[in-house]
């Protein structure tokens, strides 16, 4: 079973490799580390990680904030979510989405929301698992 823990600016350099599955654009680990601690950490972004006994790296990680919105009132907003391939199906995501539901609770969230891409349809099955609905179109227009 993996203990979830939250990861400090400190530790972030932690995430990278789970954060490859999720985000293959990353150029290298010192460049997350310095937009997630320099530009997301400031502005609320936090991470937690699913940690099996023994190894360094977490082998899921969610990174998350909280947002105050006229349509959805306070709410704890999921940017990222990701389990290592190879530890899919050990319950990792569904103990960190059990801490983050924990977590808006606790801290008086009217809402949990969180967007996915349109490919991941297993993350699917697992978020419709988990209570989720689908509850708007999410549009987007590049500018670069």
């Amino acid at each position: 079973m993996a203990t979830v823990r939250e990861i400090g600016p400190e530790e972030t350099g932690l995430a990278y490799t789970a954060f490859l599955e999720l985000r293959p654009h990353l150029s290298s680990r010192e460049a997350m580390i310095e937009q997630i601690n320099h530009q997301q950490r400031p502005e609320g972004y936090r991470l937690i990680g699913a940690f099996e006994d023994g190894l360094e790296e977490p082998q899921a990680l969610a990174g998350f904030r909280f947002l105050h919105t006229l349509a959805w009132g306070y709410v704890l907003y999921v940017d990222d979510l990701i389990t290592l391939a190879k530890f899919r199906g050990k319950g990792h995501a569904g103990s960190l989405m059990e801490w983050l539901f924990a977590e808006a609770r606790g801290l008086g969230c009217d809402q949990l929301h969180l967007d996915s891409g349109p490919q991941r349809q297993t993350a699917h099955r697992f978020y419709f698992n988990q209570g989720l609905h689908i509850s708007a179109y999410h549009f987007a227009h590049e500018l670069r």
